[in-house]
């Protein structure tokens, strides 16, 4: 395998590239437009000292668009500093599922690296193997006359963008959620793809059949085609996916958070009770790093004993130094992410042990309250009341 270390070590300045942002108190349909205008999937917002993202996902779930405020569903995300390197760039983009990072300078926007450029820069080296070994294997798929809503209740719950269709078992085409945000949600230009309008369509927008919305020249590569072939492809198609095929078969989905993967810093991946466990920053010292692998993972159960649904947990550790003692301070951040609700916590001091003692309490007490208002809220045995 190819040493990326030069790669990983790249200041992010040096794939730095313009960036705009937009109002976060704008109504999310000018968000739409400035995606389009721009022909980005995502929009950073400045707040106060805090930047914030907009994901063409994140789109996907809100209902009314024009009254709808982007600070509602946007989300705060890490500043970088030219001094990052590329390998802290892709680990905090792989691990936040976002394309791109602001670059800030003496708190002044700057530029933003993307996740295409990172690629990019990486396929300059000889990256060795089939895609098989990079690709997402085992992609969920949708039959051709399956309305629009199943696909974007997918994309929402398994935070993914793109969607293989079939058509009596093999690929037919892709349905990805630029084409639901752009085509589907009110208030876009619905004349763009036309004819659903009205006649058979008329009615709910999210009840009109994939074929309609589904792209109508996919993007794929063969099991046994090598990285650099499959960049090339999507380059070539102006497309952010690949789908992976045997034949006609469809065996996985490659995205450049798929060739990220191989700058991401190392980390913590596991499953507690099959719950996937992240944790960016571990400790170098290893006493540190297996205290906070065990601490994390008596967290996470906690979590996943209380809600089933929950398919991600994740922490975030930055380091810093204390401005009297110049003592290690550390600040820690979770989040845990389940289809219908998301927990965050963040904590700080000096000692590890006693940042996640905190955060274990915030867990306890967050699960003893959410158990607490399902209880006062079910009104049928066999439902679960929603919070």
């Amino acid at each position: 395998m190819i040493n990326f270390d030069s790669l990983k070590k790249t200041p992010v300045s040096e794939l730095l590239m313009p960036v705009k942002t937009v109002n976060p108190s704008e109504p999310v349909s000018r968000v739409i437009g400035f995606m389009k205008e721009n022909n980005v999937l995502e929009a950073f917002c400045e707040a106060k000292e805090k930047t914030a993202i907009v994901t063409i996902r994140d789109l996907l779930d809100v209902k009314n668009i024009t009254k709808t405020k982007t600070s509602t569903i946007m989300s705060f995300i890490p500043r970088l500093s030219p001094s990052n390197t590329v390998s802290d760039a892709a680990t905090l983009m792989f691990f936040y599922r976002i394309r791109s990072l602001p670059v800030y300078e003496d708190s002044k926007l700057t530029g933003q690296i993307t996740l295409q450029s990172i690629v990019e820069r990486l396929m300059t080296f000889d990256v060795d193997g089939r895609i098989g070994s990079l690709m997402t294997p085992n992609p969920i798929c949708l039959e051709y006359s399956e309305p629009v809503s199943k696909a974007r209740s997918m994309m929402i719950r398994r935070k993914i963008d793109q969607i293989p269709i079939l058509k009596d078992g093999k690929l037919k085409s892709a349905i990805t959620s630029t084409a639901i945000v752009f085509n589907v949600l009110p208030g876009t230009d619905r004349g763009r793809k036309g004819g659903w309008r009205g006649g058979k369509h008329e009615g709910s927008r999210l009840d009109i059949p994939i074929y309609d919305f589904a792209e109508p020249d996919v993007t794929t590569n063969d099991v046994k085609d090598a990285p650099r072939e499959v960049f090339d492809t999507m380059i070539r198609n102006g497309t952010n996916y690949s789908i992976i095929l045997n034949y006609d078969e469809v065996q996985g989905i490659v995205t450049y958070r798929d060739f990220a993967r191989l700058l991401v810093n190392p980390r913590v991946e596991q499953a507690v009770d099959n719950l996937p466990m992240y944790i960016v920053g571990l400790p170098e010292d290893p006493f540190d790093a297996e205290l906070v692998r065990t601490k994390f993972g008596r967290i996470a159960q906690v979590f996943k004993r209380s809600d089933k649904e929950i398919n991600e947990i994740r922490a975030v550790i930055k380091k810093g130094e204390g401005p009297a003692t110049r003592r290690k301070r550390y600040e820690v951040k979770v989040f845990v992410n389940s289809p219908i609700r998301q927990h965050s916590y963040s904590s700080s001091g000096f000692e590890l042990a006693d940042i996640f003692d905190r955060v274990e309490s915030w867990a306890k007490s967050t699960v003893a309250r959410y158990g607490a208002r399902i209880k006062r809220t079910r009104v049928d045995a066999g439902l679960l009341a929603k919070e």
